[in-house]
């Protein structure tokens, strides 16, 4: 609680919280009712379902409801969506578009938690294959085609191309889920801003991010930093919640009202500072000029689904009063 007070995030995404629904006995209920009686003001995402899949813990979404609102259907990725997502194996992504309050932005969040390197897959010819990727290794890189092709489709209906995929993929940052992720044109904000030093875990004395977060290509312009606060890794394991190796007496005296070792990931804080695309801005170069004009006469009279971005008055095709749309864009950015 005192870390995601600490962090001031307008966005929170969960994992391992106990799936007991969304009532106000649930545990994202009672998380909300604790932070808010501290000074906070979340509220929670209720996804409309009784719980989200059948493992007894799931992902989750709070939020900050005086910075942002969220919009549109909340949608939940599972086997019924997309038979490659196994969700025997891995929890249900929930995916949710926030509208930031400020800018009128809109944003999509995708929460994850894919299955562990040390659980049993052998059932579905996907054990260990002893090249360092752990157990599972399959079943999280068929999770992570399904999410990147269900997020292609825009299943929010957030007519937004700024996609944010955050969460657990209890895959190391060169491994085949992250990998299948960046194929899809998605930018490993670890990778662009911390580089190969990057860690949000350490196992048996071996540090590396299982926690990711990987930006949509027209989002990655709008990250203005990421950081990985490391209040958990770095400190020693007698602190945190478990109760093998502990004296009677340290059991007893569990709680501790700082943020450190409240758990054995890191969080990962990713800053957005976000902005609208800018009109007519072609190449993506951040300003409308001769380059964007000419793209613009290479699509002159198509009228093929293709071009809709070049279709600047939506008349069904690409001609002189596209033309001149574009011209008025460029000389109002003069």
């Amino acid at each position: 609680m005192n870390a995601i007070l600490a962090m001031n995030a307008d966005i929170v995404g969960l994992m391992e919280i106990e799936n007991d629904g969304f009532t106000e006995q649930s545990a994202i209920a009672s998380l909300v009712a604790a932070i808010n009686a501290a000074g906070g003001d979340y509220a929670y995402i209720d996804p409309g379902v009784d719980q989200i899949g059948t493992d007894a813990i799931a992902v989750g979404l709070i939020y900050r409801s005086t910075q942002v609102k969220p919009i549109k259907q909340t949608v939940i990725l599972d086997s019924s969506v997309d038979s490659r997502f196994n969700d025997d194996k891995n929890r249900p992504v929930l995916i949710q578009t926030f509208k930031e309050k400020g800018s009128k932005e809109k944003l999509t969040v995708a929460v994850n938690h894919l299955k562990s390197k040390g659980s049993d897959c052998d059932e579905l010819g996907d054990p260990d294959m002893n090249d360092g990727q752990g157990n599972c290794n399959l079943t999280r890189t068929s999770a992570a085609t399904a999410l990147v092709d269900y997020l292609n489709s825009d299943p929010s209906n957030s007519r937004d191309s700024d996609f944010l995929i955050i969460g657990d993929l209890n895959a190391y940052a060169k491994e085949d889920p992250v990998s299948v992720i960046k194929e899809a044109g998605y930018v490993d904000l670890f990778e662009h801003f911390v580089g190969d030093k990057a860690y949000s875990y350490v196992f048996y004395g071996q540090a590396g991010s299982l926690d990711h977060a990987l930006a949509s290509d027209s989002l990655s312009s709008q990250v203005s930093g990421v950081t990985e606060w490391h209040i958990n890794t770095d400190e020693p394991r007698v602190l945190d919640y478990n109760t093998e190796y502990k004296s009677d007496t340290q059991v007893a005296d569990l709680y501790s009202a700082s943020p450190y070792r409240a758990s054995d990931h890191d969080p990962v804080i990713v800053e957005l500072a976000l902005k609208s695309p800018l009109k007519g801005d072609f190449d993506e170069d951040g300003v409308l000029g001769f380059a964007d004009f000419l793209i613009l006469i290479d699509h002159w009279g198509c009228r093929d689904q293709s071009c809709a971005q070049y279709d600047l008055n939506k008349d069904g095709k690409v001609n002189f009063r596209d033309i001149r749309k574009w011209l008025k864009w460029y000389r109002k950015s003069r």
